[in-house]
């Protein structure tokens, strides 16, 4: 995707996790709304048989409207909504996969579904907005557990990312070997975001582990 999740984080002015979905919203120009708070839009352009999923995107008169159900967990809802928009910005929206009824273009996303590389992109790019992978480096975090509680994602999306992570630090282990650097930080823009998380960094950064000595000052007889 080359750098767009960077992008979307910089352009909303995201500064810590978890990512307000609502900043993203408002930076792309998109619209998100229940279900419920929908009902009279969804009945207008016969939307109704999309709302067995947990969230749909249609185009109207121009616009994107993220519509998902009112019920799901803060957790639930940050993946759904990101997913998305991820589908939006990498413009998967002109595929083959919409689905033209009038004034609307709607693109379905079932809960369950079988493997499918637009799918598959989405869950990707909607993993790597909501857990940045310099942030999650910068502060030494890897394990699925510590990945689903600071970014506020579901479970399946942090072991996703968790896997990713293992990747990503496995390279920087030869980058280390072989070229003495990281590589992190190595694109200008994520250098930027990196930047951008530097005071929610420092502010979540485990402590350090004291040595296992103990000083004369210390001890005690």
């Amino acid at each position: 995707m080359h750098g767009k999740e960077w992008d979307l984080l910089l352009y909303s002015d995201t500064t810590e996790l978890p990512v307000h979905i609502g900043n993203i919203c408002r930076a792309c120009g998109i619209v998100a709304v229940t279900y419920a708070a929908a009902s009279a839009l969804i009945k207008e352009k016969e939307l109704f048989d999309y709302t067995e999923n947990d969230a749909f995107t249609s185009k109207i008169q121009g616009r994107y409207i993220i519509f998902y159900r009112g019920d799901l967990e803060v957790d639930e809802m940050r993946c759904a909504v990101m997913h998305e928009i991820a589908h939006i910005v990498c413009g998967h929206t002109s595929t083959e996969s919409a689905v033209f009824d009038g004034e609307a273009t709607t693109w379905n996303r079932h809960s369950v579904r079988p493997p499918n590389i637009i799918e598959e992109a989405a869950d990707d790019f909607a993993a790597s907005v909501l857990a940045p992978a310099c942030v999650l480096w910068a502060l030494k975090i890897r394990r699925t557990n510590e990945i689903e509680k600071l970014c506020g994602v579901t479970r399946k999306l942090a072991r996703r990312r968790a896997e990713r992570m293992e990747e990503l630090y496995a390279r920087e282990e030869r980058f280390l070997a072989y070229k003495g650097m990281t590589c992190f930080l190595m694109s200008e823009k994520e250098r930027r975001l990196y930047d951008k998380f530097k005071d929610f960094i420092s502010k979540n950064k485990p402590p350090k582990k004291r040595s296992g000595r103990v000083n004369d000052g210390d001890r005690k007889d």
